[in-house]
């Protein structure tokens, strides 16, 4: 698929000396450490991956991927890899009134995190250990764009577990910008597009049946809705991801 614009930016994809990319998980803790640091004074959605749209673009589609979340005001909500802020940003402008919480491996990431969102709680840890998190302590949680990165099948299972465990009853845990397994080669392609002139690992790509087969092992309700909307037609990765809602039965 061809774009009416370069995709890649040397500026925002380059940061300085090599990373080793034998290990994916480290690889991206590095790039988004370092993009955190050198990047500081760029909107959220610009440190933390999305310089190829607006930030009016990127609040808008935040803003129709998490109406299926049923958010209330005053509900609470945990966001874990959640960079320097961006979706926690437009979650708050979508839905005022939650209480956000964001939980990120990398500080300096949570440094500009804490510097743009003032009004929410942000600390260090890893979606695929959130011991320091209680059983059951947000109505919601959410990953955006952050499977991806972890390095095989078996984490990500790992990260819906913890994710699962720290969400109340009647709570929906969503799992946005998730690459398609079946698109992988056109995504590959795309994300070259993006991150050049920087050479990337590839990502972690999960069918649906993945997620289909999770929920149904833990009895939850599972809907997965494509990203390729009409409405999201200037999103450019749109027709290779999907978002996932898995909801726990019962009231908090």
């Amino acid at each position: 698929m061809k774009f009416s614009h370069p995709l890649g930016n040397e500026k925002y994809n380059t940061p300085a000396g090599e990373v080793p990319t034998d290990i994916p998980s480290l690889f991206w803790r590095a790039v988004w450490s370092q993009k955190a640091r050198e990047l500081g004074g760029e909107c959220p959605s610009v440190i933390d991956g999305y310089h190829f749209i607006s930030e009016a673009q990127y609040n808008e589609l935040i803003r129709r991927v998490i109406a299926p979340m049923n958010l209330k005001a005053g509900q609470s909500m945990l966001e874990c890899g959640c960079g320097s802020g961006a979706f926690l940003k437009a979650v708050d402008l979508a839905c005022p009134g939650l209480k956000l919480f964001g939980v990120d491996y990398s500080e300096s990431m949570l440094e500009a995190a804490r510097a743009k969102m003032p009004g929410a709680a942000f600390l260090f840890g890893d979606i695929r250990n959130l011991s320091q998190l209680e059983d059951e302590s947000f109505h919601h949680s959410a990953a955006f764009a952050v499977l991806c990165y972890l390095n095989h099948m078996e984490e990500a299972r790992q990260a819906l577990d913890e994710l699962v465990r720290v969400t109340k009853p009647g709570g929906c845990i969503f799992l946005g910008d998730t690459s398609d397994a079946g698109k992988k080669a056109e995504a590959m392609q795309l994300l070259r597009e993006i991150w050049h002139p920087r050479a990337v690992p590839d990502y972690l790509f999960l069918e649906k049946g993945f997620f289909r087969r999770y929920a149904a092992a833990r009895k939850l309700a599972v809907r997965i809705i494509g990203m390729d909307q009409p409405e999201l037609a200037w999103y450019p990765p749109g027709f290779l991801r999907y978002s996932v809602y898995l909801y726990k039965s019962g009231c908090s």
